[in-house]
């Protein structure tokens, strides 16, 4: 394959990647159950797949790249710390897209990556029905937290139902709620 073929599907495999990247923020923003819904994970995956799919398209033809890639890959760690297995599967889905269009399967990618979608579709509208509890730690710091409290004690009771069981003290005047 001359160089002008290889720039051109290099082109079109990043515009897959990063097509498919972008409908994955939507899906994940419109039907992900993450408690945490941490601000803008979402926005890792137009970065993550195209990553990869470079990654992918230089390294799949030569051996010496491969086993460099492996090499530099066993000493890094992705240190953002998962508290939800589904961000885990969600990031699996940015790697499978960057692995497939880097690899230059691009129709294969968009027809797996439809059906992954529809499965989250579908599970989505299963668990719709499906109420879920969560709990969640307010941490306020005030240096005025004693005459706050009751501001913010009625305003966690006014926005929430059965939020407070419990207010106590502890013996650094620190306010307690559980």
């Amino acid at each position: 394959m001359d160089l002008n073929n290889q720039f051109v599907g290099l082109v079109i495999s990043m515009l897959v990647s990063i097509s498919l990247s972008s409908i994955l923020i939507y899906i994940y923003k419109k039907f992900s159950l993450s408690s945490y819904k941490r601000k803008n994970f979402e926005q890792n995956f137009i970065i993550i797949a195209p990553v990869i799919t470079l990654l992918i398209f230089i390294v799949k033809s030569n051996l010496a790249l491969s086993l460099g890639l492996v090499g530099a890959l066993s000493i890094i760690r992705y240190r953002t710390a998962i508290k939800d297995p589904e961000e885990i599967a969600y990031l699996f889905i940015c790697v499978a897209v960057g692995v497939g269009t880097g690899a230059s399967f691009n129709f294969f990618t968009c027809i797996a990556f439809a059906i992954i979608v529809f499965v989250i579709f579908l599970n989505s509208k299963r668990n719709k029905n499906t109420t879920q509890n969560f709990g969640y730690i307010i941490e306020i710091e005030s240096d005025d937290i004693k005459n706050k409290l009751k501001d913010i004690l009625e305003f966690m009771n006014s926005n929430s139902t059965n939020i407070i069981k419990k207010l106590t003290m502890n013996n650094e005047n620190d306010y307690v709620i559980i």
